[in-house]
């Protein structure tokens, strides 16, 4: 399969998170200037609900169900969403300009958003970062799954967005666990990996802080578990369709994509 990004065709598709499901509909809408620079060809699929978490480390391109190494230039999208791309880091590969930018309209599920997740205990701050679409479905399932009356580790009102991308808020460096092929992230505030801007590969990652293991734990098995993934012939993953047919698919926020 391969994604060129530029169609005018508009298909329905269901996308699972969870215990639920949505239709969306998908359309191609002009370039932005940040779409500029963007690789028009690359396969796409094969990404499965298994695999949203493995390969997970606090290193940007971690993430990855067949890749290992820091960066996601040239690589192609299992999960079909795009990576994230960090803005103020003046690091080439947290950046790659082959994905235009945080805000560009050729991301799957929109622009880039975060949403802060407050926990009961130590008043630790965690951030979900990833595409409108994502973070949007994640904050229901975070609240549902972490902040109910029988695991009570979310704070009263302690999940708060979906906040626009900001440079000074949403940072590599902060990043505990990457999932999604790096197209999701989970912050932790204060949290400081010196790794994150190191130029090759083996830096040792800074230590983690004491944290909440309870709020911790249940955010990261939520996005394991409720991280939106494309439904086709009712498995969680991207297959490949049938020769000569194309398919547009893009995550709600009427941003899109073909897939040949």
């Amino acid at each position: 399969m391969f994604v060129p990004f530029l169609s005018e065709r508009k298909i329905g598709k269901t996308f699972k998170h969870y215990k639920r499901k949505l239709k969306s509909k998908f359309y191609q809408r002009p370039t932005s200037p940040q779409d500029r620079g963007i690789i028009l060809r690359r396969t796409a699929g094969g990404g499965t609900r298994a695999q949203v978490g493995s390969g997970t480390s606090p290193i940007y391109g971690s993430g990855y169900p067949d890749v290992s190494g820091r960066g996601t230039a040239g690589r192609n999208f299992p999960f079909y969403y795009m990576p994230l791309v960090y803005e103020s880091p003046d690091l080439d590969y947290l950046n790659p300009p082959e994905y235009g930018g945080s805000q560009s309209s050729n991301r799957p599920g929109g622009p880039m958003k975060y949403a802060t997740i407050t926990g009961l205990k130590q008043k630790q701050t965690l951030r979900v970062v990833s595409d409108a679409s994502t973070v949007t479905s994640l904050i229901t399932d975070i609240r549902i799954g972490c902040g109910n009356k029988f695991t009570m580790s979310v704070a009263p009102n302690g999940i708060k967005g979906p906040f626009n991308y900001d440079p000074k808020v949403v940072r590599p460096e902060s990043t505990i666990q990457y999932f999604r092929a790096s197209s999701i992230s989970l912050e932790l505030d204060g949290y400081n990996n010196s790794a994150a801007f190191a130029e090759k590969d083996g830096a040792a990652n800074t230590p983690f802080p004491v944290m909440d293991a309870i709020l911790t734990g249940c955010v990261i098995k939520t996005i394991n578990q409720a991280a939106p993934l494309v439904v086709t012939n009712g498995v969680e993953r991207w297959e490949h369709p049938n020769a000569g047919i194309v398919l547009l698919l893009i995550i709600s926020y009427h941003y899109l994509s073909t897939i040949f």
